[in-house]
């Protein structure tokens, strides 16, 4: 055997099998979550289940802007635009704001399946945002920047993270 020790060896061969953490401008796929996502700094996650749905938000902040992916996971498969409304209607809530635009659209997954979606902005006092909401199967994703106003509207880098965002399944 080399002359590294045993310990110090199986601890380089975990870090080879266990995934490290997202970094700045890394493409962040967390496996049970089946989504992919480039964020411009590493993410917080935040997790909670009631009554069968477990739901998933990693968020990462930059200055005055927030990037979030928002996961659930449903306990049976609803109705597609029911599932995405009322991810939408949480965000507004959460925000005590109101929507500007909603515009139905499709997104296509990895696999090339065309995915219902809606692409969404939305303002209150404090903040602006916009984002996307997909479903696939019992899956809901809401994926979004979020900014303090005065800041509004898309910059590239908010661009960016829309464009990385990848449905998995």
């Amino acid at each position: 055997m080399s002359g590294i020790p045993r310990r110090h060896l199986l601890a380089i061969l975990s870090g080879a099998v266990i995934p490290a953490p997202a970094f700045a401008g890394s493409v962040f796929a967390p496996p049970q979550h089946f989504f992919s996502v480039e964020f411009p700094t590493p993410p917080e996650e935040k997790s909670s289940g009631l009554l069968g749905l477990s739901s998933t938000t990693f968020l990462a902040k930059d200055g005055n802007k927030a990037f979030a992916v928002f996961h659930a996971a449903w306990p049976i498969q609803g109705k597609p635009a029911l599932m995405m409304q009322s991810m939408l209607d949480g965000l507004v809530e959460r925000v005590s704001g109101e929507f500007l635009s909603i515009d139905k659209t499709e997104f296509k997954s990895s696999s090339g399946a065309m995915l219902p979606a809606k692409r969404f902005t939305f303002s209150s006092d404090k903040v602006w945002g916009g984002g996307l909401t997909t479903v696939s199967g019992p899956h809901t994703f809401l994926v979004q920047v979020m900014k303090r106003k005065p800041l509004e509207g898309w910059d590239a880098a908010d661009r960016k993270f829309m464009a990385s965002f990848k449905v998995l399944i």
